[in-house]
């Protein structure tokens, strides 16, 4: 009697733990597919000139798969880039500008003088602002020939089929010089990772989890266990076979493991431990039981209420044996380099045909620019000149001063300087300083006067250009000028 009782206990001793701490999960039939699969086409219609892929073969994001004719559009690029470097409008009216302006302040000379009527007076004003207007609507031109030239460039890219993943080429449709309209061109599979597609009862609804782990057999190598995780559970089962559907990953970072394969899934109840050991300056959290809470902290900075140290957007982990003490853990985020778009300013250019080729440089990579054109008051030298007083004629003064050991004297013409007399011109301002104190010492009244010359300084101006792209674009600009 006593062992008839016996093996009851014992067994249900042996088998009861499995009740109570896993799950038990059927072996169940699956497939293993591409994680994802594209039918790729050309966003306009035409001829495909050039296929740069074929069946199998391995292609990376961005890549150039193939492109259509597109001798119509790289023709209206060209005819747009020529029309974005035309500035000879603006040049010109720019000229006419600072004439107008000059004439507008001699008139105003004059009025104030009473030598010319009020009518005069405002028909300077009035050409004036007209040719301001005309110069403005010359620079709205350029601007909207940037535009069409990169709207043209837009019109020619469309011309091209590019990858949108890492993967595989599974089937190509066309070839090279058939037209295409709306059809796809050439399907493409990403497999890494691999997707494993399975169905399992509706009695382990509950039970299969997000992240649990599985064992995959494929149909190739039966005897060879593949690690999947799961990631999507369907929320709706099927009624009529009782099934609910579960997707799992398999990574294959070397394509070895082919799709399509007919498979068998055995779940396991386990999930990983994903706790991650977090240095701080407080102490460390090591790897511990699976986390029972977890939460973010807000993007914007905050004081925290342990010894006030700055926390900043971070993953506090709190495993479910910590003690009631709070730690505080801070982990600090990789600083990242924002590209901020900025306003730049290339140049100056020493001649019109230089700020044409930098013109052409930054229309090419499609950026917007305004040609600025600035007048500069340049130091040209310095002149030591008599100064105002004297009675006497220049000539007279001349004599009397040649007598008392002067030399290098001239009387300068009258439009530029007055007909005053000219001791000398020098590059530098010590040069010229010495010739009045020697002049001085003579007995001589004199003054430096600066020489300057009006200058043109030609400049172009983008809108926006990414802080990452300037360094790149001044050494393109500078080939310019070698």
């Amino acid at each position: 009697m006593k062992v008839r009782f016996v093996v009851p206990v014992v067994l249900a001793a042996c088998f009861s733990h499995l009740t109570l701490a896993e799950t038990i999960f059927p072996a169940v039939d699956c497939v293993i597919v591409p994680s994802k699969t594209v039918d790729i086409s050309a966003a306009v219609s035409g001829v495909i000139k050039t296929l740069y892929a074929e069946r199998s073969g391995v292609v990376r994001n961005g890549e150039l798969l193939a492109e259509l004719d597109s001798r119509v559009e790289q023709a209206n690029v060209e005819l747009s880039r020529v029309r974005a470097a035309m500035s000879a409008e603006i040049s010109a009216e720019e000229v006419n500008l600072k004439y107008d302006r000059l004439q507008s302040r001699r008139v105003n000379d004059l009025k104030q003088k009473n030598l010319t009527s009020v009518q005069n007076k405002d028909e300077a004003a009035r050409l004036e602002k007209v040719t301001y207007w005309r110069l403005k609507q010359a620079k709205d031109t350029l601007r909207t020939r940037q535009f069409e030239l990169a709207r043209a460039m837009a019109h020619l890219e469309e011309k091209k089929v590019y990858s949108p993943l890492d993967g595989v080429v599974a089937q190509v449709y066309k070839t090279e010089g058939e037209y295409i309209e709306d059809q796809p061109v050439m399907r493409l599979v990403q497999l890494n990772p691999l997707h494993v597609e399975a169905v399992l009862p509706m009695e382990h609804y509950g039970q299969v989890q997000n992240n649990m782990l599985g064992g995959v057999f494929s149909e190739l190598a039966p005897n060879n266990e593949l690690q999947a995780k799961v990631i999507i559970i369907d929320p709706v089962g099927d009624t009529a076979s009782g099934t609910f559907g579960v997707r799992l990953t398999i990574d294959n970072p070397e394509n070895k493991i082919p799709a399509g394969m007919k498979c068998v899934l055995k779940l396991n109840s386990s999930i990983p431990d994903q706790t991650v050991e977090v240095q701080s300056n407080t102490g460390a959290v090591s790897a511990a039981p699976p986390a029972v809470k977890t939460h973010t902290i807000d993007k914007e900075p905050k004081y925290s209420d342990v010894n006030s140290q700055l926390v900043s957007k971070a993953e506090l982990l709190i495993p479910n044996n910590q003690p009631t003490q709070k730690e505080l853990v801070v982990v600090n985020e990789l600083p990242v380099n924002a590209d901020v778009l900025q306003a730049y300013s290339f140049g100056p250019f020493k001649d019109e045909s230089i700020l044409l080729n930098a013109a052409e440089v930054l229309t090419k990579h499609g950026y917007v620019f305004t040609r600025r054109v600035e007048d500069l008051s340049v130091i040209k030298g310095y002149l030591v000149l008599l100064a105002e007083g004297y009675e006497q004629s220049k000539r007279q003064l001349m004599m009397e001063f040649g007598q008392r050991g002067v030399n290098g004297m001239m009387i300068l013409p009258r439009r530029s300087y007055n007909g005053r007399l000219s001791f000398g011109a020098y590059n530098g301002p010590e040069m010229a300083n010495n010739r009045q104190k020697s002049l001085t010492g003579k007995g001589i009244r004199s003054e430096v006067i600066t020489r300057r010359q009006e200058k043109a300084s030609l400049w172009l101006d983008v809108d926006e250009i990414a802080g990452s792209r300037v360094a790149t674009m001044l050494d393109q600009i500078t080939d310019v000028y070698n």
